[in-house]
């Protein structure tokens, strides 16, 4: 295995927190992927530029080339790294619009709100059809 100082393989790790505060960047280049991917979250909360495949951008309503860098092929991928790399004004610009998003979009409070709108949705769509099934 080649050896490279600026590159570091820890395996896992009890907190990531440290870690994300000291990259360059974060990357996620999963090529399938459901729901939220926790750790771009995790990245993005720390202010830690994120360069990532479409499929770990999914879940999420980010604005591509603000909050977060998207590739989706490995040259794509390479060019955003390298650029991000280049510049450490983008690096930071990037990496404080991520955290501005988690800390817009990604609050418990937002969460709740979403999902009580999801209930009321349900239970008046309950009781609309529950009404029409008593009018027949």
């Amino acid at each position: 295995m080649a050896e490279t100082p600026h590159i570091v393989v820890t395996g896992s790790v009890r907190d990531m927190r440290p870690y994300l505060a000291s990259a360059a960047i974060a990357l996620s280049t999963v090529r399938y992927g459901v729901g939220v991917q926790n750790k771009v979250l995790e990245a993005m909360a720390m202010a830690t530029p994120v360069v990532c495949s479409p499929q770990a951008n999914s879940a999420l309503q980010t604005h591509v080339g603000e909050d977060i860098l998207v590739g989706d092929s490995p040259e794509a991928i390479a060019n955003h790294i390298l650029d991000l790399l280049g510049s450490p004004e983008k690096r930071s610009r990037i990496g404080a619009a991520g955290r501005k998003y988690v800390e817009t979009y990604q609050t418990w409070d937002r969460s709740v709100s979403i999902l009580e709108n999801m209930y009321a949705e349900s239970i008046n769509a309950w009781h609309g059809e529950a009404a029409r099934k008593v009018k027949v």
